[in-house]
């Protein structure tokens, strides 16, 4: 289970590997970084691992692993782009991006979102769902990138606030 944040050019991430939210199996760094563009990933440690060797190799469509898309250990990954562009991927690995001034991947999620909607950083983000999410947690890294995303406004009001 995992926790990963971006916002403002910062990529944050927990180190907890655990399994059905009842086992720890160890600690990992979860955000990589190779030629100006940084990744992180949540899902089943091969799968993640799958993910990391693709997108250190190209991302090229032939050598594309087969992942898998089981909803308990299916791959969900974001992706910063040298230029800012924010993509995240799933076990078919087809990017999509989105315009959001704030991201969160990971089963502490909704925990984060929260955070950053009442402008906690992508840390502080990753650090509120730690407290509150079980299967987040051993520590957080931090990847503070030279290009941020370009800031969006936040999508239309929410239902609960409309009038």
């Amino acid at each position: 289970m995992t926790i990963i944040c971006y916002r403002d050019g910062v990529l944050a991430a927990d180190r907890m590997c655990s399994a059905s939210f009842d086992l720890i199996h160890g600690y990992h760094k979860k955000i990589c970084e190779q030629d100006g563009t940084a990744w992180a990933s949540s899902g089943a440690i091969q799968e993640c691992m799958a993910f990391d060797q693709w997108v250190r190799t190209g991302r090229s469509d032939r050598n594309k692993p087969s992942l898998s898309d089981d909803k308990d250990t299916s791959l969900v990954a974001i992706l910063i782009e040298r230029d800012g562009t924010v993509k995240h991927y799933n076990y078919n690995l087809v990017p999509f991006t989105m315009e959001a001034p704030y991201f969160a991947i990971g089963n502490g999620d909704m925990v984060a979102y929260g955070a950053m909607f009442m402008g906690a950083s992508a840390e502080e983000a990753v650090r509120a769902a730690c407290a509150h999410v079980l299967g987040c947690g051993g520590g957080i890294d931090v990847l503070r990138l030279s290009q941020p995303a370009q800031p969006h406004e936040a999508s239309p009001t929410p239902a609960s606030q409309v009038i």
